[in-house]
């Protein structure tokens, strides 16, 4: 029912700052502060007890809300992050959120490192449904990897959380010749996204 409920609101799955442009009411920068007229895209799901969710990044900063249906409107937008960073938006490269069955939400996004989109891959998580979020991490410490994109969240049969994403690491191996480009990697959460363990490259480029 949910999923063909989501055929019904096509519009969310379109660039939204486009279209507030094309209507000729683009909002202004001093209203961009979580305004979903702001997103490039904003990322639909429902959860497990049937909500409607979005994410979305505008300002800098990453955003999410809720309907209890897809009929019904959304609620006031929640700030994932308190502070603007330079979020990686584009194309397939954009916010996402996974419900999990506890009732938690997690989180997972891209801040640009440099021009040439090297990224870290962070995530927060939601212990209320959403209401709220503690402050956002980065996955992997620091000199493990020069670059994450394109993260991917699920939540299998036994509860454990898979994270997925194109990590650049083989492109600079001591002692072995480097990885043409990216490869695919994993980490999996025991504990409802609470904690990742150990990384590692399951395809390599």
């Amino acid at each position: 029912m949910h999923r063909r409920s989501l055929l019904g609101i096509p519009a969310l799955l379109l660039p939204t700052r486009g279209r507030a442009q094309h209507a000729g009411h683009a909002p202004g920068p001093a209203a961009c502060d979580g305004a979903l007229a702001c997103a490039p895209v904003a990322t639909p799901m429902f959860d497990p007890a049937g909500a409607l969710r979005l994410i979305w990044s505008a300002g800098g900063r990453i955003w999410t809300a809720a309907a209890a249906d897809a009929e019904a409107p959304l609620g006031a937008p929640v700030a994932i992050t308190p502070e603007p960073a330079a979020i990686d938006d584009n194309g397939e490269a954009r916010p996402k959120l996974l419900a999990l069955r506890d009732g938690s939400l997690l989180a997972a996004w891209t801040v640009r490192r440099d021009q040439y989109y090297n990224g870290t891959l962070m995530l927060a998580r939601s212990a209320d449904g959403g209401r709220s979020f503690a402050p956002a991490m980065p996955l992997l410490a620091p000199g493990v990897s020069p670059s994450q994109r394109f993260e991917h969240l699920a939540e299998g049969p036994d509860g454990r959380v898979w994270l997925f994403w194109l990590d650049k690491r083989g492109l600079a191996r001591a002692g072995q010749k480097p990885l043409p480009g990216a490869g695919l990697a994993l980490a999996v959460s025991e504990n409802h996204g609470r904690s990742f363990g150990p990384s590692r490259i399951v395809v390599e480029n």
